[in-house]
């Protein structure tokens, strides 16, 4: 079996494996990051569009999706995304400990930053 490149065993890293080699395969990612934030984007206006319409909204899924997109985004380096992304989920956190769908202005506020971030990250670069 080989080894995948950089990884030279449990805890000791390949010659090769510099910084240089890591920016490489994030920007390789970086295309498919996209692709992933204009997914999780149709998302996140599904659920704006349901609060707004008073529709129901699955706040388990709303939350899976935050959760996600809060660590993945600050590893590609979209730091205000993932900001707005860990607010979210913050408040989404609360919601599901005290009970209650309270604070709707807050949520959909929230939302809204999120979707601004992510135009923000989706414009050309």
């Amino acid at each position: 079996m080989t080894e995948p490149p950089g990884d030279d065993g449990p805890g000791r890293a390949h010659p090769a494996a510099g910084p240089g080699l890591l920016r490489q395969q994030l920007e390789r990612l970086r295309g498919p990051f996209r692709e992933r934030l204009r997914k999780d984007q149709q998302g996140f206006v599904a659920a704006r569009d349901a609060l707004s319409g008073g529709a129901p909204l699955d706040e388990n899924a709303l939350r899976r999706l935050t959760h996600s997109l809060h660590g993945v985004a600050a590893t590609f380096g979209y730091e205000a995304l993932s900001a707005r992304a860990g607010e979210l989920e913050a408040l989404l956190h609360t919601r599901s400990t005290t009970q209650g769908a309270s604070d709707t202005a807050s949520l959909r506020s929230l939302l809204e930053a999120l979707l601004a971030a992510l135009d923000d990250a989706l414009k050309p670069v």
